[in-house]
């Protein structure tokens, strides 16, 4: 019956219901606090929205499974979320000494280093790795964007995220972060038609939603710059 209920909530989050899927999750785990893969499910439910939540019951897992893979890949996304960039590059690190050959290991590594100083070749280096053990799975191609965007390097960002859109045209990471990629790149006008697309499909997606808010704002300012600009000139000529 458990099972069940853990396959229920995994096909919950497919459908964009972490919210209801989490409640499934909590109620299975009220029952048997070690069920591992409700742990798994949960933690995965979690990792938009709650990361410190997804990050602590990533880590029940491996108080059960030391070596369970899917739970390290959790806790370096987790990490990342939380800015704790070390801990990110650990738990990759442990990921990638049980299985090499995983794409998303490297990916998730790649973006670890990404965010630290003077590591850019090497992140780079992990990227393409992960592009060249998965290169069907977005993941790969949206580190190598996320790479770039650390650099402020908008043009690349905006190439490697629409190669990832190319590959899954529904991966949602891809999407915000090509937004950003955008409004970065000063295109404006895109970056609000994308993120209003996004907000279409999910209108409680909060990462599309401060995309928009971000895009808005950028907006407002350029166009209190336009109009103070057009002021001082009237005013130099003495038209105003």
């Amino acid at each position: 019956m458990e099972e069940q209920s853990v396959e229920r909530a995994r096909a919950l989050i497919d459908l964009g219901r972490a919210d209801r899927a989490r409640i499934i999750l909590t109620g299975i785990l009220a029952v048997e606090p070690e069920h591992v893969e409700a742990l798994l499910v949960l933690s995965l439910a979690q990792a938009d929205d709650e990361p410190r939540a997804s990050l602590e019951n990533a880590q029940r897992v491996l108080s059960i499974e030391p070596e369970n893979l899917l739970a390290l890949l959790l806790c370096a996304d987790a990490c990342l979320e939380l800015n704790r960039v070390t801990d990110a590059e650990r738990y990759a690190r442990l990921a990638l000494d049980k299985s090499p050959w995983l794409g998303a290991a490297h990916a998730v590594l790649a973006q670890a280093l990404g965010r630290r100083g003077g590591r850019y070749e090497e992140s780079r280096q992990s990227a393409q790795r992960a592009i060249e053990l998965d290169p069907e799975n977005a993941i790969g191609y949206v580190a190598a964007g996320y790479i770039e965007m650390a650099r402020a390097e908008w043009s690349e960002a905006d190439r490697w995220f629409r190669k990832a859109l190319e590959v899954d045209p529904s991966d949602r990471t891809a999407q915000v972060n090509l937004v950003t990629a955008q409004e970065g790149r000063g295109r404006i006008s895109p970056a609000f038609n994308e993120a209003a697309v996004l907000l279409r499909i999910d209108p409680r997606d909060k990462d599309a939603l401060q995309v928009l808010h971000e895009t808005v704002y950028t907006t407002l300012v350029h166009l209190l710059w336009i109009s103070t600009l057009l002021f001082v000139i009237a005013w130099a000529t003495g038209t105003a």
